[in-house]
């Protein structure tokens, strides 16, 4: 009968032949044959202990860990802690925060916060301080200053809103005069528009719906109107110096009873003249080489002819000649330039 034993470690197993109750051969060797330890390969009381273990069995030291030596005796608290990549040391962990931890109260506007940068924390019924407010007439970057008193507020169309960098308080009212509505109101004094060119629109007007205004004006002073479905196509502006121009359009005098009013006097454009002799010369610096001249018989006297320019003077004068040498009428005449 054979019988197998595997010892400890990483011998190899030992085969035990016994015959009629006695032990002929261990692994096949005869003659006197003594069990133990040694012949079975395990691990007997004296040996010494390697690898992470250091000392003689049965009662080795652990002197290692995972091939680190742990060098050291250890105190309360203490742990194992690598100082390099094959040895460590018992050492105290660092402090972590504690349930003694508070938080430091913020007790003025300004102050610097550094979020996480604390070793302590809060507990559950902590509480936050309360800042002061600054004062007035202090200065602190980005802080807004409060007095509370009424003065603090700007009236309104004086002073850009907020740039006193104050509130108003509880009881302030906002000025009611002095301000135009945007539904519409009464303006007391003169509005003056800076505008970029001539040609930037100062002013338009138009009925709810219409595509296009229906009137504009310009930084030049031109006016435009139209109907509001189109582009305005009446212009009214100045054109040369002293000339005011219709420009597109017709003048049209709409209303019966209505018409056209010249002043007459010194340099005029119209007017009238008594013939001497059938003759009469008119002064004025209004008539040009190119000004049409239209004469009518206001008044008959002497015998009447037919009239004409017989002479004219740009700047100066010009001379009416009835076809009459005893003509006296009074004769009304009118300069129209050509455009």
């Amino acid at each position: 009968m054979n019988i197998t034993v595997t010892p400890n470690g990483t011998q190899p197993p030992r085969v035990i032949q016994v015959t009629e109750g006695a032990v002929t051969s261990v692994n096949g060797q005869r003659g006197d044959i003594t069990i133990n330890a040694a012949s079975l390969g395990a691990i007997a009381t004296g040996d010494a202990a390697g690898g992470d273990l250091s000392g003689t069995y049965p009662n080795p030291t652990v002197t290692k860990v995972n091939g680190v030596a742990v060098t050291g005796t250890p105190t309360s608290g203490q742990v194992p802690t690598a100082t390099s990549g094959t040895a460590a040391s018992w050492q105290t962990p660092t402090a972590g925060p504690t349930a003694s931890g508070t938080v430091t109260a913020q007790t003025s506007f300004g102050a610097s916060s550094n979020a996480g940068s604390a070793s302590t924390y809060s507990k559950g019924d902590h509480a936050h301080g309360t800042p002061t407010l600054p004062t007035a007439n202090t200065s602190t970057a980005g802080v807004v200053q409060l007095d509370g008193t009424a003065a603090d507020i700007a009236a309104l169309g004086t002073q850009a809103a907020g740039s006193t960098g104050k509130a108003a308080d509880a009881g302030h009212v906002h000025p009611t005069t002095g301000v135009l509505p945007t539904a519409g109101g009464t303006m007391t004094g003169g509005i003056n528009s800076s505008l970029a060119t001539a040609a930037s629109v100062g002013l338009g007007v138009f009925v709810s719906g219409d595509a296009f205004d229906r009137g504009r004006m310009l930084a030049s002073g031109q006016i435009e109107m139209g109907s509001g479905a189109a582009a305005r196509e009446v212009i009214l502006s100045r054109t040369a110096a002293n000339q005011l121009s219709l420009a597109t359009a017709d003048l049209r005098i709409a209303t019966a009873g209505r018409g056209l009013m010249v002043a007459e006097g010194s340099n005029a454009k119209m007017g009238t003249a008594t013939l001497t002799a059938g003759a009469a010369t008119v002064s004025t610096t209004a008539v040009t080489a190119n000004s049409r001249i239209f004469l009518t018989n206001q008044a008959l006297g002497g015998t009447a002819g037919f009239l004409r320019v017989s002479a004219r003077t740009a700047g100066t004068s010009f001379t009416i000649t009835s076809s009459s040498g005893s003509d006296t009428s009074t004769v009304a005449w009118m300069l129209v330039e050509p455009a």
